[in-house]
């Protein structure tokens, strides 16, 4: 898929006003303006993304704000999704591994492994945070330099943050979990031991009544620790 624009709301659909699901995208060259994703440039409330995936070396790339592995901004649910090791997500602010904005909506059993490359409000997972829940997600990615580089979160605007039990593992640049937090919030936790990252992970998913589970990845050398797993 290539998708070379210079507008807003650049991705596999420009605008999510429904359903995307089971849908993977293999080395994928996507730009435009704002608002750009791998799956989809906007999210809206109500709408859905569920078991996508974004592989193989995709490139995806915004001139300015709100750029995300999977959307670009996020208001609705984003569910199972994650972008792989060899894939980019480059912005100029509000840059993320999943989303680069979310406002009021849900992230949950989601996970990414890409670099980031942006200059202000980069995060593993969501660059910019208005307000939503977070539910067993976790990031292994790489950063480049920029202020305000959170392992989970880049930058946290408004009140009612909601994090349950999410994990991040950073590089050099990144050495917290909120890039914008003194100490990071309650749910958000460093991951040294990912199999007791999936316990607490499931037990959320569990909770949540979610149908997909994290497994151990038995790779040592992988950059992948955790799978999910639908479960039967």
């Amino acid at each position: 898929l290539v998708v070379n624009s210079t507008e807003d709301n650049a991705g596999f659909i420009e605008n999510n006003k429904g359903t995307v699901k089971n849908l993977t995208l293999k080395d994928a060259k996507i730009s435009g303006n704002n608002y750009v994703g791998g799956v989809v440039g906007e999210n809206y409330d109500g709408c859905t993304i569920e078991n996508c995936h974004v592989t193989g070396a995709s490139v995806i790339t915004g001139s300015s704000h709100s750029v995300g592995g999977v959307a670009g901004f996020n208001g609705g649910n984003i569910l199972a999704c994650h972008v792989a090791n060899d894939c980019s997500v480059n912005g100029d602010v509000d840059v993320g591994g999943i989303a680069g904005c979310n406002d009021c909506g849900t992230v949950t059993g989601c996970y990414a492994l890409c670099s980031l490359d942006g200059n202000e409000r980069i995060g593993g997972i969501i660059g910019l945070y208005n307000s939503g829940i977070y539910t067993a997600c976790y990031s292994k990615c790489s950063y480049s330099s920029g202020s305000y580089i959170g392992g989970i979160v880049g930058y946290i605007f408004a009140e009612g943050r909601t994090f349950i039990a999410c994990y991040w593992h950073g590089n050099e640049n990144c050495d917290k979990g909120v890039g914008s937090a003194d100490i990071d919030p309650e749910g958000i936790t460093k991951a040294t031991d990912w199999s007791k990252a999936a316990e607490e992970m499931n037990e959320a998913l569990e909770a949540a009544g979610f149908g997909y589970q994290y497994e151990v990845n038995s790779d040592s050398q992988t950059t992948e620790p955790l799978v999910p797993r639908k479960k039967q």
